[in-house]
Parts: C-alpha cells; structure tokens; sequence
C-alpha cells in the first residue's frame, strides 16, 4: 500500500510538472507573437474594413420620460478582419491570442445622436484576435440619449417607450468603413440583461442604411438601433396601454 502511494504521488508530481511546462510554452509562445504582430504594427492606419456590428443591452439604468432622456448600460459587439493580425499555425501552434485594445486599430464607430459626455468611452478590454485576422472587441459601456416620449393622451404616458440609437463611423465613409449586422442577427442582444423596471421587447431591431448627406458626395454607412421597451411596474397614476 506504501509503495502505491509513493507512484500514486509521484505520478500526480509529473502531470503536475508536465501542465506547467505546457503553460510556460504557451506563455512563451503568445509572447513570441505578440511580439512579431506588433512589430512594425500602426494602430493609426486601419484596413479597410467591413465591421460586423451588434448590440447587448445589460441593463436599463433610467427611462426619464419628464426629461426625455434615456440611460443604459451596453455592450457594443464588433468583428473586423485585419489582414495584418495572421500568422501560420504551424509557426506558433496557437489559432488564437488576446491583445490589448489599446495597441491595435479600432474601428471609429461612435453613437451619433448620444447626449452630454456619454459617447462610448471604450473601456480598455482585450481584444480577441485568430489566426485568420478576424478581430472580435465586445466592450462595455454607458450610453444615454434622448428619445420622444410616447403618450396615449396629451398627459397619459405609455408604457411602452422608443428609443432609436445611431451608430456609425465617425470619419470614415462606406469605402473605407462598410457595416453589417454581426452573424446575420438583426435584433438586439438582452441574453445577459438585469432584470428591472423595464424590458427590452422582441420587435426591438437592428438595420444597416447606408444612405448620402447634402454635405459630402460619399456615402455613410450605421447601424440603427431600435429599441422597445415596456414597463413592467408603470406607476398607479399612468393610464397605460392594454
């Protein structure tokens, strides 16, 4: 029985030894290509690119129907190819690596009808990058802009409320920035939503236009949300719809 023990721990030391040796190589891999994609990498140039866009709202934070303002906590979702994040597998034997947002191009896609300084911080996440140079950003954030307030009656608050959020690139037209709704999914994300006062509804969606303005030849291309919410706790003095 003791020298069953003495195998048994010797055994359980080995694969011990043999799991860290394989996190340091692939530690000491990822360093390697970190190191290699970086080199010479300007995050001030971008591909041009097609960005595949969607939206996760994590929770309502205020629907302000005296002030007309609307807050929300959100993740913005965008996938990108960039064609100088590749590499061959049989040189690094990883098919993917997170690097920070911060050292590499980013689409400009900002909420363009936000309001006061809510105007997508993007906080300093990772970034998911493949061997194919696909770039996958989900970034948390806080949005807030105002929206019409939607009445039965001159003084009688509905309790269902719209909400139409426009995203777009800021600086860059279709040739150069072209959008498309992420995975062919053209509603809005609410999987990981707090529950609370108010509720995102099903007929809530999301539309690419690409569409020309008086001021410039080109055409610009966003992602418009539209988000339908309804109240769930509508106070007592509110004549809500059936």
């Amino acid at each position: 029985a003791s020298m069953k023990s003495v195998r048994k721990m010797e055994m359980e030391m080995s694969l011990s030894m043999a799991k860290k040796m394989n996190v340091l190589n692939n530690l000491s891999i990822q360093s390697r290509l970190a190191r290699d994609l970086l080199n010479d990498y300007n995050k001030a140039v971008g591909p041009i690119a097609k960005v595949s866009f969607g939206l996760a709202v994590t929770n309502i934070l205020d629907v302000d129907v005296d002030d007309n303002l609307f807050k929300a906590a959100v993740w913005l979702k965008m996938k990108w190819n960039d064609p100088r994040l590749t590499w061959s597998l049989s040189d690094y034997n990883i098919t993917s690596i997170s690097l920070p947002s911060d050292l590499l191009w980013q689409p400009d896609v900002m909420l363009y009808n936000g309001v006061g300084n809510h105007q997508l911080r993007r906080t300093p996440v990772n970034m998911y990058v493949t061997n194919t140079g696909l770039v996958t950003f989900i970034v948390p954030d806080v949005i807030k802009n105002g929206f019409a307030v939607n009445k039965t009656a001159p003084n009688k608050v509905s309790k269902i409320q719209t909400v139409n959020l426009k995203f777009g690139s800021w600086t860059k037209d279709k040739s150069l920035i072209d959008m498309e709704c992420m995975d062919g999914v053209k509603t809005v994300d609410v999987s990981f939503m707090t529950p609370g006062e108010y509720s995102v509804l099903p007929s809530s969606s999301v539309k690419i236009q690409k569409k020309k303005y008086a001021c410039c030849p080109e055409v610009y291309v966003t992602a418009n949300v539209k988000l339908v919410l309804e109240n769930l706790r509508p106070k007592p003095s509110n004549n809500d719809d059936d």
